[in-house]
């Protein structure tokens, strides 16, 4: 048996118990399981915080073009009320 693991060790073959490879084996799929659920949670919150962003972006963006648009109109309507006003006493 020795003469068949030193062999083996030359080879690079790995000589061991079953019962340990099949423990080495729950634990792979433990590791793999909570990796994937950590995955999982992490695409969930990434994919909530990109829309979150470009929600509050549209927001802010909507507000600015509302507010940059409407005070450019009052100053066009405010001065042609002027002009009108002048026109119209001469």
């Amino acid at each position: 048996m020795i003469e068949t693991q030193f062999s083996a060790a030359i080879w690079g073959i790995a000589v061991r118990d079953p019962s340990v490879a099949a423990l080495n084996f729950i634990k792979f799929e433990f590791v793999l399981s909570t990796k994937g659920v950590s995955m999982m949670i992490y695409l969930y919150t990434y994919t909530a915080y990109i829309n979150g962003s470009l929600r509050a972006s549209r927001s802010i963006h909507h507000s600015l073009i509302e507010v940059i648009l409407g005070s450019t109109l009052v100053y066009i309507s405010h001065h042609r009320a002027l002009y009108q006003d002048i026109g119209a006493g001469t």
